[in-house]
């Protein structure tokens, strides 16, 4: 019995812990093989008439696969069936109604129907509705209540402080939530974490990059564990890995380990090709490792962001790597070009060229 009840708080102690510093996996079904170990750790205690435990253990599965997607459902039906074996007809017969209520095209529905049926006629007041409060107590219920006002209210997922909305979603797995609204709520904190990871790394107007000084990198970094802890899509998961990259490529840059940076910001763009500035980050890195001719190749490759804001910022760079590899008269050039661009008035520029095919104008 020790053994197993240690091996239950050491499972939940994972799963919370997971919010502060999951590691790194492209993994993406790994919280399904978690939670399928805590399902067959599950149906060993019920086999074994250990029906308390069972019933944390399937909790537990319904946590770590948010709502019990993946498992259809069959933690409800089972923790129903736990409690109807220990005699506590009011929480077998509210299980037994979510998962009827949840998952009403599965095929052991009459079965299950069946067994609420039983489960309240033992009740003392068959005809009361239950409701999440004959389930959990009132701080956990009203901590759920914040967490929902937060999500509707589009309150930040992740601060720099640790907190956010992530935070009060973990609390509530760590005081045993486990009803099925954890999988909306999963799906859209793991949406707003994305979304504040772009809004983080995106340059304002005018800029070539983000701005590092604007948050610490190690925001960026709890963000992903965050993200990593809430059960990713292999979508999501393929995004998450790319942000881990740019942000790794940043921490390379901070550190002036300015090779390993270019490199990461070149696989960073792989997988996120709307952030058009990682061309001239790696440019910009491979130039201070030293590596004038990559720098100059990157830039070549590299498209300004802004056709009319960022251009100079690509210019004065190559300009920098020709000066480096000893081309002054090539950089001084380009330079000249530079100054002579930046005194015309917009007016008065040169249009951009056009391809070869009908007229630009017509008379």
């Amino acid at each position: 019995m020790m053994r197993t009840t240690t091996a239950i708080a050491a499972l939940i102690c994972a799963l919370a812990l997971a919010f502060a510093a999951a590691p790194a996996r492209a993994e993406t079904p790994m919280h399904v093989k978690q939670s399928q170990e805590a399902l067959e750790r599950a149906k060993q205690s019920y086999n074994e008439e250990r029906y308390e435990e069972a019933s944390r253990l399937f909790a537990l599965a319904a946590q770590i696969d948010p709502g019990a997607e993946h498992a259809r459902g069959t933690p409800y039906r089972n923790m129903a069936r736990c409690y109807f074996w220990q005699g506590n007809y009011d929480k077998a017969t509210f299980w037994y109604d979510v998962y009827l209520s949840g998952w009403p095209k599965a095929a052991d529905q009459a079965e299950i129907q069946t067994e609420r049926d039983a489960a309240s006629e033992r009740r003392s007041d068959p005809d009361r509705k239950l409701t999440e409060a004959d389930i959990y107590d009132r701080s956990l219920l009203e901590l759920v209540d914040t967490l929902r006002a937060r999500l509707e209210a589009g309150s930040p997922a992740f601060t720099a402080d640790g907190g956010g909305t992530t935070r009060l979603y973990s609390r509530a797995i760590e005081l045993g939530y486990a009803m099925p609204t954890l999988a909306p709520w999963s799906a859209s904190l793991r949406k707003r974490l994305l979304d504040e990871l772009k809004a983080r790394w995106t340059p304002a107007e005018g800029s070539p990059l983000p701005a590092l000084g604007d948050e610490p990198l190690d925001v960026s970094r709890g963000r992903l564990a965050n993200l990593r802890a809430l059960a990713p899509t292999t979508d999501e998961m393929a995004r998450v890995m790319a942000w881990q990259r740019l942000t790794d490529a940043f921490g390379d840059f901070e550190a002036e380990k300015h090779e390993a940076a270019a490199g990461a910001f070149v696989d960073a763009a792989a997988g996120l090709p709307e952030l058009d500035f990682l061309g001239y980050a790696s440019a910009l890195a491979q130039l201070k490792a030293g590596k004038a001719e990559a720098a100059l190749a990157a830039l070549r490759s590299a498209a300004p962001g802004s056709p009319t804001g960022l251009r100079p910022y690509y210019d004065l760079l190559m300009a920098e790597a020709l000066i480096t590899k000893g081309r002054h008269k090539d950089a001084a050039e380009l330079l000249i070009q530079i100054a002579l661009a930046a005194k015309e008035p917009p007016a008065q520029r040169a249009p951009a060229q056009k391809p070869d095919g009908p007229p630009g104008n017509l008379d």
